[in-house]
């Protein structure tokens, strides 16, 4: 085991322990194990636990071309939806080898324009975007990486990208049309500003439709920025 203050263990000082090519560490460390024995792989196995070598995630990234790291941009953390959308996309992410960076635009166009031309510059492998902006071509103007992205929650027009999205309209149509069916006859809504975002606009839409003659709704917006 090394003491303190030497220098750091490397891919070549595993490779010497365990009587192999640095070549088949790489591999074992990527988990291509099919073409070697198991007891070339227990060999290595022992040499890193022996040297307590941690490999260079960066230098990997760079071999491979990958850093396996997704960026996730929600609209606010602090809504309970935006984190319900990360904690399922994360799971499923990482059950591919993938870690989820959750980054947050706290409802500011701007503070999202930033993050998505910061994106640019980190080796993100995706993007996975819950808009605050409707307008497709603005994201297409910050977000220049040649990588996958896919906008989540926030339907968008003319998107250029895959949408996972839920029936907003349809989901409060049927809730409002359970109200209406208890005998309730007065409706208030109360949202973030409505015209900013397509689920809501969905919603709202979904609710108005389903009201008949005589029912009334009532719209009370604010602005998240300011909470």
């Amino acid at each position: 085991m090394p003491s303190k203050g030497s220098k750091k263990t490397t891919i070549r000082d595993v490779a010497r322990l365990a009587g192999v090519s640095t070549a088949s560490v790489s591999r074992y460390l990527n988990g291509k194990k099919g073409a070697m024995t198991e007891q070339t792989a227990q060999n290595i196995q022992a040499a890193i636990q022996k040297l307590n070598y941690v490999p260079s995630f960066t230098a990997r990234a760079m071999n491979n071309n990958a850093s396996k790291m997704v960026a996730f941009v929600v609209s606010n953390i602090e809504d309970y939806f935006s984190v319900e959308i990360f904690r399922g996309a994360s799971q499923v992410l990482e059950n591919s080898g993938y870690v989820t960076v959750l980054m947050d635009t706290n409802s500011s166009l701007q503070r999202e324009q930033e993050l998505l031309e910061s994106i640019n510059q980190r080796s993100f492998d995706g993007l996975l975007l819950q808009p605050l902006t409707n307008d497709a071509q603005e994201i297409a103007k910050r977000a220049v990486r040649q990588f996958p992205i896919v906008i989540m929650d926030r339907e968008l027009e003319l998107s250029a990208w895959p949408q996972v999205v839920t029936n907003n309209y349809q989901a409060s149509y049927n809730a409002t049309r359970d109200f209406v069916a208890q005998g309730i006859d007065e409706v208030v809504v109360v949202s973030s500003q409505i015209q900013s975002a397509s689920t809501r606009r969905q919603r709202y839409q979904g609710i108005k439709d389903a009201l008949q003659s005589g029912q009334s709704l009532k719209t009370i917006e604010f602005n998240e920025s300011d909470f």
